[in-house]
């Protein structure tokens, strides 16, 4: 969240009077593509150029180009090409929402832009590649107060460097890229920030034992959000008091829980209890915690030998932990899928169920990979339990009718858990709010696995999600009429009634032993 003036509307009466200026806004005019009914050739910027302000000695203080117009050349071919702002050494603001600039950010962009620079806003504006070394150091704007790179495409570490020695900086919003690594340690030094917003990148480790400056300080009406990364671990007692201090501190869709405070305040203890508002998974409410060093010995280094199958979001291996306990190794390709990975150890956060599969632990200390532990079930799934037929019968199945209805009651109690007994995950709660029911999405034969009882352990939950809304699911379907079958089925509906008909399909394939049932529309059930 960036607070920017209205800069449209208000006019400053003196006229242009800087020719380095004039020559800095002809030049983006012509290397942005605007219009000429927005910038108009032969008449004065500063009077009569749409989101350019000037001062009172007619030199260029801010600059608003999001929502302009631009020429068919522009808009075919854009590009990110802003040398002009060189030009405009009494610049103050540079607002590029919205307005794509498809490109890496120019090296000069750090250390050429004019020292007085408060605002520097390229959001929502189509920015790829990573952080070029001279804009890692911003030191050359020392009044810098707002920064925004939010919703673009760029990569790479945040290193201290970037927002070293930058005292005034009030509001920095870099969400929704592909960020990684850890934050920068200078972050936590900003005594004047109330707005940060790293959500939606792929930032890792853990969070400092520190309390940052901005609680320190008592800024008023901070708003942190840390959501939808990849930290773990534990928040401390001192980082916690964020908590307390500010308007909002959003840490959900992460693996994080937080310290017992002292005093009982609102942090949570580690070992359950309440948590604090934001927290997505008490990691020590979902089994243990394994190394990676564990897991690669317990596969052989995940060797293809021991590959079960791929998964939508990574692949599925067999192994052995070194008591010989037999176990089941789940790879997660953290770019592949995020948030139905914390949906799945949320689920069983809650306490492990009879009907879903036996969950052992996690281990997620590598930044692009997350893994799942579950016990090995010696039976399989259910896909080949059909197929298989004794040998002195023939065509007749080796699951005999009273197996069956064992197999079926099984899943029918898996599916009750999910859509009535299972309390919602916190992180559910906080992103949807009346969210009351979990949908599998994923029931068939496939997916529901047979202990050495013949038992049934609903596995593949890595599809769990909350049910979606009643309109939504309207809507859902007109969009889903008037596309492509194949367009239907990639993406199942979030219904209970989604998962009561693929109970159906099973209940048919259970009884007739013809496997690969469909509907006349699946997708829409």
């Amino acid at each position: 969240m960036v607070i920017l003036t209205n800069t449209r509307r208000t006019k400053a009466t003196q006229k242009q009077s800087s020719s380095s200026d004039l020559a800095g806004l002809y030049s983006l005019r012509a290397s942005l593509g605007i219009r000429a009914r927005d910038w108009p050739r032969r008449a004065d910027p500063c009077t009569s150029w749409t989101g350019v302000t000037c001062s009172a000695s007619g030199r260029v203080v801010a600059l608003d180009i999001s929502g302009l117009r631009r020429t068919r050349v522009g808009h075919l071919s854009p590009q990110f090409a802003v040398d002009g702002l060189r030009n405009l050494t009494q610049l103050r603001s540079f607002n590029a929402t919205g307005i794509a600039l498809p490109g890496f950010i120019p090296d000069w962009l750090g250390a050429d832009l004019a020292p007085t620079f408060a605002t520097l806003v390229f959001r929502d504006a189509s920015v790829a590649g990573s952080i070029p070394y001279s804009l890692d150091s911003l030191r050359n704007l020392r009044s810098l107060q707002n920064l925004s790179l939010g919703s673009n495409s760029i990569s790479g570490a945040l290193t201290d460097r970037l927002l070293a020695g930058l005292t005034p900086l009030q509001s920095v919003v870099l969400s929704h890229n592909n960020f990684s690594g850890a934050l920068p340690d200078s972050l936590w030094y900003l005594s004047e920030l109330r707005v940060f917003d790293v959500s939606g990148n792929r930032h890792t480790e853990v969070l400092p034992d520190i309390v940052p400056a901005a609680v320190k300080s008592n800024v008023s009406g901070a708003l942190f959000d840390l959501s939808s990364n990849l930290y773990y671990d534990s928040i401390s007692t001192r980082f916690g008091s964020m908590f307390t201090k500010f308007v909002m501190l959003n840490i959900s869709i992460n693996y994080l829980e937080v310290e017992q405070q002292e005093n009982g305040g609102a942090a949570a203890s580690s070992g359950g209890g309440i948590q604090a508002p934001g927290v997505s998974v008490n990691l020590t409410a979902v089994g243990k915690a394994f190394s990676y060093e564990q897991l690669v010995r317990a596969t052989a280094d995940f060797s293809d030998m021991n590959l079960v199958k791929h998964g939508r979001s990574g692949g599925i291996y067999r192994g052995a932990l070194e008591n010989g306990l037999p176990i089941v190794v789940k790879r997660i390709n953290v770019l592949a899928s995020q948030d139905a990975r914390v949906v799945e150890l949320d689920l069983f956060s809650n306490g492990l169920h009879e009907r879903l599969v036996p969950f052992l632990g996690h281990c997620l200390g590598k930044e692009n990979e997350k893994f799942l532990v579950y016990e090995y079930v010696p039976n399989g799934d259910l896909h080949p339990a059909l197929q298989r037929k004794p040998e002195p019968e023939g065509g007749v199945h080796s699951l005999h009718w009273i197996k069956r209805l064992k197999i079926a009651t099984g899943i029918a109690q898996a599916l009750y858990y999910l859509h009535h007994e299972c309390s919602p995950p916190l992180q559910v709660i906080v992103l949807f709010n009346k969210c009351t029911v979990i949908i599998c999405r994923d029931i068939q034969t496939s997916s529901i696995l047979l202990d050495d009882k013949f038992e049934v352990r609903l596995g593949s939950l890595s599809e769990v999600c909350p049910q979606e809304e009643a309109h939504h699911n309207v809507i859902a379907r007109l969009f889903c009429m008037s596309q492509s079958s194949e367009q239907c089925v990639s993406e199942p509906p979030t219904t209970c009634a989604y998962d009561v008909h693929c109970l159906g399909k099973v209940l048919l394939e259970l009884v007739t032993g013809k496997l690969g049932i469909r509907g006349s529309n699946d997708a829409a059930a």
